[in-house]
């Protein structure tokens, strides 16, 4: 395999290793089509190809040839109307930098990563808009069109610059979470908003899961306009807490003995901030005076960082999509008595959160998954990572014979050799 990148004619090659052990190079594009030469040429050859930047291979693949493909030099801004609320840029756009544009006209791409030099195809693949999916919706709502790249080389546009702009299916979305494993996005354009003038969070601590559960289910049915709601395991707190000194102060005014903790945030307009977190406070059930509110600078990183847990500490995840009724259910019977894993939820979104000391324990969580699933008659959808994929999502209790010809016919009209991302499973 020493020959593996003797087709590449299009992409500069940063690093490369041919052994022992896994096959591997990191390469990067500098325009769409060199990308597009790379990736036919990786495609007739037999290569596969993952769009990111280089992490550690899974024992599965290292038999096989991996090229890493840094698109980051695809970074421009293509096009951009603050009339129309609307930016088109490279998807090799670090989220810092759309985020410094966007300032200077007093707008705002609502996403939340917990790394600021993220790409925005990052979140593209991961299909995960942070804690502000809640208020403002994730990438699926953020993005109003792209541009992809094939592994064949052909290149597909989707969506456009507007809301509404699409009838039949909207192919663009297929791609949104996908993790590069149908096709590479090269180019978005994204749906912007008024950057708020004002933003305030607020936090209950509670001994127990049940007040923190109760007053989520109550601040979804007021309809008030949160940009955030998140309920975190007091543990999970403790994690972040190592990776920030602001964090770590902040975590040593909550309570010691709290086991659940809900956070909210508002933003917008001074006054409007201020009336809707006043309602916030009395519609949460909680004793008044009881909210703490986070200073805007330890907010911003916490925030940030409860966007993803996994990459702020060392904690492996497993991710399931319940509503806050198989929540409540879950944790009244899923565990005995102090053996309930770290967790975290996003209930408006249906997003919950398991955490395991690593990957190899991320099986125990699947396991008490299933086991629920089986003992209430329902079906769930997790994702998490193992130390055969680095991403998998499986439906339980068992698979759709369907859905998974479905998603074999769209692998194969997108990507019929397979070249793409062997790094996943769907």
């Amino acid at each position: 395999m020493s020959d593996f990148l003797a087709f590449n004619q299009s992409a500069e090659v940063i690093c490369r290793h041919d052994g022992p052990g896994a096959v591997w190079a990191h390469v990067a594009c500098d325009s769409e089509d060199s990308l597009k030469a790379f990736l036919a040429g990786a495609a007739a050859a037999g290569v596969k190809v993952v769009a990111s930047r280089p992490r550690t291979l899974p024992e599965r693949v290292a038999a096989e040839a991996l090229v890493f493909v840094d698109i980051g030099k695809l970074c421009d801004v293509i096009d951009y109307s603050p009339a129309d609320q609307v930016i088109g840029v490279g998807a090799g756009i670090s989220l810092a930098d759309i985020e410094q544009i966007l300032a200077k006209r007093n707008q705002w791409w609502p996403v939340m990563a917990a790394d600021p030099s993220a790409t925005l195809a990052d979140v593209i693949a991961g299909g995960d808009g942070g804690c502000l999916e809640h208020g403002f919706g994730g990438p699926r709502d953020l993005v109003l069109g792209m541009t992809v790249a094939l592994s064949s080389g052909a290149v597909i546009k989707c969506g456009g610059r507007v809301v509404k702009n699409v009838t039949g299916y909207d192919i663009g979305k297929l791609f949104i979470g996908s993790r590069g494993w149908l096709g590479v996005v090269t180019a978005a354009n994204l749906r912007l908003y008024a950057r708020p003038a004002a933003s305030c969070s607020l936090l209950w601590s509670s001994a127990g899961d049940g007040a923190v559960l109760t007053a989520a289910r109550r601040l979804l049915r007021s309809g008030l306009p949160l940009s955030c709601l998140e309920i975190v395991d007091g543990r999970v707190l403790a994690a972040l807490a190592n990776s920030s000194p602001e964090l770590e102060r902040f975590c040593q005014s909550i309570s010691s003995n709290c086991s659940s903790i809900l956070l909210t945030r508002v933003d917008g307009h001074a006054e409007v901030v201020e009336e809707v977190s006043a309602a916030t406070e009395r519609s949460a059930g909680f004793a008044p005076g009881s909210a703490q509110v986070v200073s805007s600078d330890v907010a911003e990183v916490l925030w940030r960082r409860l966007s993803n847990v996994g990459q702020s500490t060392t904690l492996a995840c497993l991710e399931a999509s319940l509503n806050l009724s198989q929540l409540e259910s879950l944790f009244a019977t899923g565990w005995a008595d102090g053996q309930k894993p770290l967790w975290q939820a996003r209930p408006g979104r249906g997003r919950l959160r398991l955490y395991a000391a690593d990957a190899g324990s991320v099986a125990d969580l699947l396991s008490a998954m299933k086991a629920y699933a089986l003992t209430n008659a329902t079906t769930l959808s997790v994702a998490y990572g193992d130390g055969e994929y680095e991403y998998r999502v499986e439906k339980i209790p068992s698979a759709d014979a369907c859905a998974g010809k479905l998603k074999a016919a769209i692998k194969e009209r997108f990507d019929p050799l397979r070249s793409l991302n062997p790094l996943v499973l769907f």
